[in-house]
Parts: structure tokens; C-alpha cells; sequence
């Protein structure tokens, strides 16, 4: 798993999630059988490439359970500027150049440092253009490691109410900030993933209020509990280059 600032590439064993919420833009690719896939509780597809947006509710499944995916935060980039099979799409695309570029890093080619979308689509995707005061609200939100930073401070810092802030980060960023900060908090047990830790710290660590919490949010977002994450990924390796490349 190569982890940076707006990106994950992973590649190994997909398990045998439940019905799961990520928030980031998701594409799966397939290293031998077809990915099965469904949302939002729908009818089962079957391919070799997936993409999922964000926020859509979906499970996978696959025979061997090998896969290789990218996780691409939505806020970094411009929806409307990405590849033809990344926009707006839900479900099982052609996409074969990908394809080829994400089997290949699975199977041992170099991954570009700092810059992840080098490798998949020769290029970085193009920036979601932000008004100033959202990119300094998602600055500070990716500066505090704990995420404890709520919306009343962050629309005191851009001199905006409450209200007008919400509106206006949902409007920037294409989501609410409860959901988007929901989901960075999720992100950050990544790093931890192949580690044995105490849930209850990680929880604190993490700036969950209890344990309980924690898990629920984990399971709701990865479609499996904390506990089993770290007891299933003990072998992964993790390159972890989120602390090196600053966001934007």
C-alpha cells in the first residue's frame, strides 16, 4: 500500500467486505478474476475495471481476491477535467490503459515519488479550483492530527457564519464537511493498518469521543470492524509518503 497526501494505491487481498462507504473516488482493477460489484444495495455487475464515486454505498467481491485500487480524494481534483471513465461514473468501465499502468505497479513497477498519478495516467489530474477560504479550511483540516477542528472554528477563521460556511464547502468540494471530515478521520488508520495496536488509543488518536464509536465509523466506511482490519493486514507492506507531500 503506497499512501500519500490525496492518494492510496493498494494491491493485495480485497477480504470479504459488507456493504462499505468510502470518500474518495474508487477504481478497482482486477489482477486475475472479475471484480463483482453492487451499490447502493443494487443488482450484481461483473468486470475487470470498477469505479466507484464518492460517498455511493457499494460491495465488492472476487473469487481469488486480488485486486490492485486507487483511492483519489475528490476535493483535489477537477471533476469535470478527469478521464472519460473516472467522471461521474458508477459501475464496471473499459479503461484499458489503466488497466495496464495498475497491473503493472501491482506487479512491481516503480511508483513515481512524490507525484502517484505519474504512474496511472502519465500526467497529475487538474485541481479542483477552490475559493480561497475553503483551501485554507481543508489546510487546516489536513494539518490537525487528530481532526478535532470543527466548523465553527474553521468559518470563525474565514470569517464567515456557520451556515454560509457549510453551504459553501459543500459547494467547493462537491460534499458536506461532517461527511468529508468523517472520512479523513477514517483514513487515518491506514498507516496503522498492518500494526498491532490498542483500539482505545488509536480511537483517542484519532480524535474519536470512545472505541465504540470508532469501530462503527471504520465499519460504515471500509465495510469491516477495526479489529478485523488489524488483525487481517499484518503482512501488508505500507510506503507511507503522506507525511512528505503536503497538501495543497
Amino acid at each position: 500500500m503506497r499512501i500519500d497526501a490525496e492518494r492510496v494505491f493498494y494491491c493485495g487481498d480485497l477480504g470479504q467486505p459488507a456493504m462499505r462507504r468510502f470518500g474518495s473516488l474508487l477504481a478497482l482493477v482486477s489482477l486475475d478474476a472479475p471484480i463483482r460489484c453492487r451499490f447502493e444495495g443494487g443488482d450484481w455487475q461483473e468486470g475487470a475495471c470498477v469505479v466507484v464515486q464518492p460517498y455511493v454505498r457499494h460491495q465488492l467481491w472476487c473469487e481469488t481476491r486480488k485486486i490492485c485500487n486507487l483511492l483519489i480524494e475528490p476535493e483535489t481534483v477537477d471533476p469535470q477535467a478527469l478521464p472519460d471513465f473516472l467522471r461521474a461514473t458508477t459501475g464496471v468501465v473499459e479503461a484499458p490503459g489503466f488497466m495496464r499502468r495498475m497491473r503493472a505497479a501491482a506487479f512491481g513497477a516503480p511508483l513515481p515519488d512524490p507525484v502517484l498519478d505519474l504512474a496511472f495516467f502519465s500526467a497529475p489530474l487538474p485541481r479542483r479550483p477552490l475559493a480561497p477560504r475553503i483551501a485554507a479550511a481543508l489546510q487546516s483540516l489536513g494539518q490537525s492530527t487528530d481532526l478535532r477542528v470543527d466548523a465553527d472554528q474553521l468559518a470563525a477563521q474565514a470569517g464567515l457564519s456557520v451556515s454560509r460556511f457549510l453551504h459553501l464547502f459543500k459547494q467547493e468540494t462537491g460534499c458536506s464537511f461532517r461527511a468529508l471530515r468523517a472520512w479523513k478521520r477514517a483514513r487515518m488508520l491506514l498507516p496503522s493498518i498492518n500494526q498491532t495496536l490498542n483500539l482505545a488509543t488509536l480511537a483517542q488518536d484519532f480524535g474519536y469521543p470512545d472505541s465504540t464509536h470508532f469501530s462503527h465509523s471504520i465499519r460504515g466506511h471500509f465495510g469491516i470492524s477495526p479489529k478485523d482490519i488489524l488483525r487481517g493486514c499484518r503482512r501488508i507492506r505500507i510506503v507511507d509518503a503522506a507525511a512528505a507531500v503536503a497538501p495543497a
